[in-house]
């Protein structure tokens, strides 16, 4: 089940997730409503469904495959540990289904003559 961004691109395995698992808070879209102390507080207006027709959980997020923190310390540095992980999985990907590259359609004559025979 999909619960966000993360989770539709788990359920469409389109790659692998890097990071930590998503929050998974999903009410919305929230009006906002002004206090008299000066401050605001937000009140959810909706709740969000997959195409099942199922209610996300909330509070559950999308765990990643793979679980990679970013490190303050490592950023602080000038490297970023989940895009190396993210990479370093892609590359893998990449060499282990070659297959699946979709090949190019078949060239257009794209000059004004081409085109005329449409």
């Amino acid at each position: 089940m999909a619960t966000d961004c993360p989770g539709a691109f788990k359920v469409l395995e389109a790659g692998p997730i890097v990071g930590e698992r998503t929050l998974g808070i999903l009410v919305g879209p929230a009006t906002g409503h002004q206090l008299i102390d000066g401050g605001s507080i937000t009140v959810p207006g909706a709740r969000l469904y997959d195409n099942a027709g199922h209610w996300f959980w909330e509070g559950e997020g999308v765990s990643p495959d793979f679980e990679v923190w970013d490190d303050p310390n490592i950023l602080l540095k000038g490297r970023d540990p989940q895009m190396e992980k993210v990479v370093e999985e892609v590359l893998k990907l990449t060499k282990e289904n070659k297959h699946l590259m979709t090949p190019a359609p078949p060239l257009e004559d794209r000059t004004a003559k081409g085109l005329r025979k449409k």
